[in-house]
């Protein structure tokens, strides 16, 4: 876990106290987290990165944090594991206010267990707007009330495949945030990490690994949606939703083709705008 002070003169949000809140965030997937991470910074926010909910539960114990924003889908100890057990601390560690990211929110079944745990759920991708929105609504708390958690973004529905390989604007909203020098290590970092799922998806293939397709369908599917690739997003939603039925292997080979295609488009957009 590393730490880092927001830069000075874009201090914009401050706790009750006067100063730069302190902001843990947790998020398995690298570029993910150096994006959002940066977003926060750049408010204004001292931001402490674990990388799963273990992690992120060790930094809760020992230190003290305004806002705590946790991944849902993560490795070794996944964000509603984590959440309860920070709840369990007890005292104002154990009422820190939560924000649980996740492309899930749709899910009514899941999100019923988040009812004791989170103050606010975010839609993933978390947008420069929505992440200011939900720490100041955050610091804006006076005590955690066990109701039903504020849906600050909703996920929409995809229900066809979108036209553009790449949202320009957006991506041009993220490059704004960053160096050139470390726009280009970002970029690259969220290309490698969605060849990576993509090699470990046609690993599982040849095994007919479904659980193993669903799981980095859906990686692929959160990068593609923090990184402005609504084609690759859907076309992997697609793949992860056929990966979690029944369904003759051939319609598995179909989906993974689909989603090789429409990655190395992809990759290769991405890598031209890394190097603008």
């Amino acid at each position: 876990m590393k730490n880092s002070a927001a830069a000075g003169s874009l201090c914009q949000i401050r706790a009750r106290n006067g100063l730069p809140p302190r902001v843990l965030l947790a998020e398995d997937s690298l570029a993910a987290r150096i994006l959002t991470a940066a977003l926060l910074r750049r408010m204004g926010c001292e931001v402490d990165e674990a990388e799963h909910g273990e992690e992120a539960v060790h930094a809760a114990t020992a230190s003290h944090y305004d806002v705590i924003i946790l991944d849902i889908e993560m490795p070794v100890m996944d964000g509603l594991a984590a959440a309860a057990a920070i709840r369990d601390l007890g005292g104002d560690k154990g009422a820190t206010p939560l924000v649980a990211l996740s492309a899930f929110l749709a899910d009514s079944a899941q999100s019923r267990h988040w009812l004791s745990l989170f103050d606010l759920t975010h839609a993933k991708p978390a947008s420069r707007e929505g992440l200011r929105h939900a720490v100041e609504a955050m610091l804006e708390l006076n005590k955690r009330e066990p109701e039903t958690p504020a849906a600050l973004t909703t996920t929409p529905a995809m229900v066809s495949i979108p036209d553009r390989l790449i949202d320009h604007a957006a991506i041009e909203q993220m490059q704004q945030q960053f160096p050139p020098d470390d726009w280009q290590m970002l970029m690259n970092s969220a290309v490698g990490e969605m060849l990576d799922s993509f090699e470990a998806i046609a690993r599982a293939l040849a095994l007919q690994d479904t659980a193993t397709i669903q799981s980095h369908s859906h990686r692929v599917k959160g990068l593609a949606r923090t990184f402005a690739a609504p084609r690759l997003a859907t076309t992997a939603e697609l793949l992860e939703t056929h990966a979690a039925k029944p369904i003759p292997h051939s319609s598995l080979n179909s989906g993974v083709e689909d989603l090789r295609s429409c990655l190395n488009r992809t990759v290769c957009e991405l890598r031209i705008l890394s190097a603008a």
